[in-house]
């Protein structure tokens, strides 16, 4: 008895194997990478440098086409520029925190974007923060303030951060890494305000890359998890679930999500680089919802939808495995995702159609994509 092959049928009898290319997707991008124009927060200058909405912008991802930098802080514009392709802040006596705006008044909540609404205890999202900070004019803990990256549920200075990470040089020649978390993030009657670890290296700079496990909005449960780590996600310096100050763990107490970035008086010559919010893993489908459209959240892990827009050129990786609703249907309309993989056989994908940029995976059985697909490349 012959011995039937995996295969993977496209449109007309086309069939694609690939290497599956698992890119993250991203909510918000930058790299600060802009020539200078003038200091301060005006569309295309100081730290708005190369950021002319909706023209111009160094802002990219998915979340939306017009964001920009704005000002929160009592610290002069003439502090703010970009220099050697990155955020710079001046010394000074004053106080400085700025924050992201899509209208130019008020701070962006990053919680739709991210499908935060979506998000329970019992199915999480996780997504990556990552940002780069330097605190490093003088190695004097006496006369240099902390600088801080905040995330939480409401845009501000310190006490409202859900947490925040700040750095202060030491004279031994190390960074104190500090965790800020507000009383409602902890369930504890005060800030928590305490140095994590020593240990890490003053160097010009130091690159952090902050896991979110979200379980969404809660009020009485602490189901959600912070992780911290300096070398990409290899390994992990802190860890929400085992810090014994956190006798009740950590949440998110409501569905909003804003960043802040903060300078204490007399902060160092700051630098703030390589900002991003994103998806680190592919969207797998579940098929747990009620029907079996792409649009219902539910049948993805997480609750996370493909995101979708004209402007999306790379977009999510898709993972189709399990034997759930394994007919489903692409209700959703410019859609781009950067690969498909099956990891079980027996699906049939219809409906509207969608571009692939990187590669189409079939690792088991027969499975057919019966849409007009666009190849981004060869």
């Amino acid at each position: 008895m012959k011995k039937r092959s995996s295969s993977l049928v496209v449109g007309l009898a086309l069939t694609l194997i690939t290497a599956p290319v698992f890119g993250a997707t991203y909510i918000v991008s930058d790299n600060f990478t802009a020539a200078n124009v003038n200091s301060g927060f005006l569309p295309g200058e100081g730290v708005n440098s190369g950021i002319n909405p909706p023209t111009v912008t160094r802002l990219t991802g998915t979340a939306v086409a017009n964001l920009s930098y704005l000002k929160k802080g009592n610290k002069g514009d003439t502090a703010y520029t970009i220099s050697g392709n990155k955020c710079n802040i001046t010394q000074g006596s004053q106080s400085g925190r700025f924050t992201i705006s899509e209208d130019g008044v008020n701070a962006f909540d990053f919680g739709p974007a991210l499908g935060v609404a979506n998000a329970t205890p019992e199915n999480p999202i996780v997504y990556d923060v990552a940002i780069s900070m330097n605190n490093k004019v003088s190695t004097n803990a006496a006369t240099v303030g902390r600088m801080t990256f905040g995330f939480g549920t409401v845009e501000g200075g310190g006490g409202n951060w859900s947490f925040g990470i700040q750095i202060l040089p030491t004279s031994s020649g190390n960074y104190n890494i500090y965790k800020r978390i507000k009383i409602a993030a902890s369930g504890l009657g005060a800030e928590l305000n305490a140095v994590i670890t020593n240990d890490v290296a003053n160097a010009s700079e130091v690159s952090f890359l902050m896991r979110v496990t979200d379980a969404g909005a809660e009020t009485e449960t602490y189901s959600s998890r912070v992780q911290l780590s300096i070398n990409g996600g290899t390994t992990w310096f802190y860890d929400t679930q085992t810090d014994a100050d956190l006798v009740n763990g950590w949440h998110l107490d409501t569905g909003a999500r804003f960043v802040s970035f903060d300078q204490a008086p007399n902060g160092g010559a700051d630098t703030y680089d390589n900002f991003s919010i994103a998806f680190p893993f592919p969207l797998v489908w579940t098929g747990n919802g009620e029907d079996n459209y792409w649009s219902t959240a539910t049948n993805w892990l997480g609750g996370v939808i493909p995101v979708t827009g004209p402007t999306i050129t790379v977009g999510d990786a898709l993972v189709f495995s399990g034997t759930t609703q394994p007919g489903n249907v692409n209700d959703l309309n410019d859609l781009s995702v950067s690969s498909i993989t099956f990891d079980n056989g027996g699906f049939t994908l219809s409906g509207n159609p969608f571009t692939v940029t990187t590669g189409i995976t079939n690792t088991t059985g027969d499975n057919v994509l019966d849409n007009i697909i666009t190849l981004g490349a060869n």
